[in-house]
């Protein structure tokens, strides 16, 4: 009897010990450990400037060497105290990110690149973080789209309110197809789309992108782009 117990308290330690050491293997490949892969603001206003930090820990067993981080655009730039982590170490990765004329839900991403692994066999990993925000513009406008149907004339309007700025003006607004004419409400709260049908040529419905664009007292995003769809 006191064997089959042995032999099973055995088989539970190998067991345990097999996968601890599959978990050291994922930790190993992973390398390069963070607090969160995503730093959500909330709620910002187009024009804010926001810092975030994240945590870098090595939870390797060799060192590891960040060469560079990477953001998605100029919009982010990055700093680091040091790039060589030894074994439990860690340190804060600081992100500035500008918004500037970003609106609704917007995100942006940075990749780190380091090497890590024995001296003998070390590899270039990535990892991903990202920053998001539902940005709150100087002017809200809906809809943030217009779709006409190929063969029928219509006017449809896009309609502008106060965002961030709660005064506004409206100064100018214009297409870039010829199939569509824009104008300006008296009142300035909203923009007039007219499409005519005849002047959509068939073979531009691939090759071309109407937009209405209309240009507005905002400082931030001081030309607003629409996108006109013909379908």
């Amino acid at each position: 009897m006191w064997r089959f117990a042995y032999l099973f308290a055995a088989v539970v330690f190998l067991g345990i010990s097999v996968a601890a050491a599959l978990l050291a293997g994922v930790d190993q490949q992973e390398g390069l450990a963070v607090d969160r892969a995503v730093h959500d603001f909330g709620r910002l206003y187009q024009g804010d400037t926001v810092t975030a930090s994240f945590v870098l820990t090595n939870n390797t067993a060799d060192p590891i060497e960040i060469l560079c981080v990477r953001p998605r655009c100029d919009c982010t730039t990055t700093s680091l105290d040091h790039c060589r982590l030894d074994p439990g170490e860690l340190v804060s990765l600081t992100t500035i990110w500008k918004i500037g004329a970003s609106r609704g839900q917007t995100s942006t991403t940075l990749w780190i690149e380091y090497e890590q692994g024995p001296p003998a066999d070390r590899h270039i990993w990535q990892r991903p973080l990202s920053l998001a925000a539902d940005v709150l513009p100087d002017i809200v406008y809906t809809p943030s789209e217009l779709n006409f149907s190929r063969g029928n004339a219509a006017t449809k309007r896009v309609v502008f309110s106060p965002g961030r700025l709660k005064e506004f003006q409206l100064l100018e607004a214009y297409s870039t197809h010829r199939a569509f004419d824009a104008q300006l409400l008296a009142d300035n709260s909203a923009v007039k789309v007219s499409y005519d049908p005849s002047k959509w040529v068939p073979d531009e419905l691939t090759k071309v992108q109407a937009r209405l664009v209309v240009r507005t007292t905002s400082a931030i995003e001081f030309v607003s782009t629409i996108r006109l769809e013909v379908k």
